[in-house]
């Protein structure tokens, strides 16, 4: 029997660990997987293995609590512990490990809106071959998955993903597409555009609803207050989208939006 591929869980132990802490139980549970939980520790020039072995080991220190939290839920958890920039060690725990999805924060909150440009999760996002989780706390049911799509060939992995999601959390899919006074769609024909992308994939047991925006709402509904989960499909283009937790049309009436 082939043991289940591992979450890996990024915690670098900041105002973000809770947040991560939180989403990375729920989501262990509900895909019955062990997780791995990756601290990376800053390399120090000219340190000596002991020096290295005493940073290590006080982080293992502060990590303990938060690990015995994760298995008090019921998950099976091990942690690694090793100098280097985070984004590598996740990737390479990723490999390594054959990991299915990797948990993460998303840095500070200013950062969002410019989608984490310079930052860890960006790093991760963009050279990560298997789904990333942005965790930004809030409970992972209640909403609907929001999916946008730009209407390019590469939109079907992500509208893949988002109907995947949506399967998983038993939710809603709202699927949205923005347009500009003076681009080369009109908002009829971007609808049509979107139609035809959902005709391609299998929809069925999951509640779609369509929504063309004009650019110049578009920031403004892309922000909502509520919007808390991003998970973003990586890896090369044209490689096949892939999420944890895909049951087919496993799907049942969820009450109340999630959005993911």
């Amino acid at each position: 029997m082939t043991s289940p591929r591992p979450l890996i869980v990024a915690l670098p132990l900041d105002q973000e660990t809770e947040d991560i802490l939180a989403e990375a139980l729920d989501l262990g549970r509900l895909l019955a997987r062990p997780l791995v939980v990756v601290h990376a520790l800053g390399d120090r020039a000219l340190e000596h293995e002991r020096g290295f072995e005493k940073r290590a080991e006080r982080a293992r220190e502060k990590l303990e609590p938060h690990l015995q939290r994760l298995r008090s839920g019921g998950l099976t958890v091990t942690e690694e512990i090793a100098a280097g920039p985070a984004a590598d060690l996740v990737i390479r725990a990723v490999h390594r490990l054959g990991a299915e999805l990797v948990v993460m924060g998303g840095g500070k909150p200013a950062t969002v809106r410019r989608w984490l440009v310079g930052s860890v999760a960006e790093a991760v996002v963009r050279r990560a071959t298997v789904p990333v989780w942005i965790a930004r706390g809030g409970p992972l049911g209640g909403r609907p998955v929001l999916c946008p799509v730009d209407l390019t060939p590469q939109s079907r992995l992500g509208l893949r993903a988002g109907l995947r999601v949506a399967r998983l959390f038993r939710a809603p899919l709202r699927v949205m597409t923005v347009v500009s006074d003076d681009g080369p769609l009109t908002a009829d024909e971007a609808h049509e555009g979107v139609g035809a992308l959902l005709a391609s994939q299998d929809t069925e047991g999951v509640a779609v609803d369509v929504e063309v925006l004009n650019s110049s709402r578009a920031g403004e509904r892309l922000h909502p207050g509520g919007l808390r989960h991003r998970p973003r499909e990586a890896g090369p283009r044209g490689r096949s989208a892939r999420m944890p937790g895909d049951r087919g049309d496993d799907s049942r009436p969820h009450r109340g939006p999630l959005i993911a």
